[in-house]
């Protein structure tokens, strides 16, 4: 119970005083998103003043279709992650690296998407990116 609550003090220090630190490899607009949501001040975080609208209307965001979202007609990721995830586990050793798959990955980008992931690449190798069911 003591360990319990030594950490959820020091959670809660790091809340109110750490320093963000957010990965280099992160786009401006995924940082300032973090950086937003993520304020030290309540009042001034990003949708404080306008809820999930607020929200909605980053850069970040700026190829989501709300009303798709909203209507469910974006297939949702998992399948396609727990695929690319299986096609990697069966590559033998010399394979399992990181440009090996990248370049996999790279090249389903290229042929089936959703979102227009060259325009709004966040994070480096990642994307909205998914294969038709």
């Amino acid at each position: 119970m003591l360990s319990k609550q030594i950490y959820r003090e020091e959670l809660f220090k790091n809340i109110k005083y750490a320093t963000l630190d957010l990965p280099s490899h992160l786009s401006d607009d995924a940082r300032d998103l973090l950086t937003r949501l993520l304020d030290k001040d309540p009042k001034k975080r990003l949708g404080a003043r306008y809820g999930s609208f607020e929200i909605k209307q980053h850069p970040f965001f700026s190829k989501i279709d709300w009303d798709k979202m909203m209507t469910k007609q974006y297939i949702p990721p998992e399948p396609y992650l727990k695929q690319r995830f299986e096609n990697f586990l069966k590559l033998p050793a010399d394979q399992k690296t990181n440009q090996e798959v990248y370049k996999d990955f790279i090249k389903d980008l290229s042929s089936t998407k959703q979102f227009n992931s060259k325009d709004n690449v966040h994070i480096n190798g990642w994307s909205f990116a998914l294969t038709q069911q």
